[in-house]
């Protein structure tokens, strides 16, 4: 793996969860006033190498060491999107 697979965001709920569900590892700057923050990023963990850095370190660059290791990690465990056939089955139960 290279330095160029991985994916560096601001934290939001749609990239975490496409990088999860493809297996993509990911690095995003820290958001600490935002409540779901640290849950969002123990989840995204569960999946795919991650980690954050402080918003200012991001803006500088400073972030070599943080994409080398997510780079070097292999390990994936990719989350499978499920809404839909979640979706399916409640709509379903009422027709039982």
């Amino acid at each position: 793996m290279s330095v160029g697979d991985v994916v560096v965001t601001k934290p939001g709920y749609g990239t975490f969860a496409e990088a999860a569900c493809a297996g993509a590892a990911l690095l995003s700057m820290e958001r600490p006033g935002w409540p779901e923050w640290p849950h969002m990023l123990d989840w995204l963990q569960g999946h795919v190498p991650a980690a954050s850095v402080p918003a200012d370190r991001l803006r500088r660059g400073d972030i070599v060491a943080e994409l080398e290791m997510l780079a070097a990690n292999d390990w994936r465990d990719p989350a499978r999107p499920s809404g839909a056939e979640e979706a399916a089955m409640a709509i379903l139960a009422y027709f039982a």
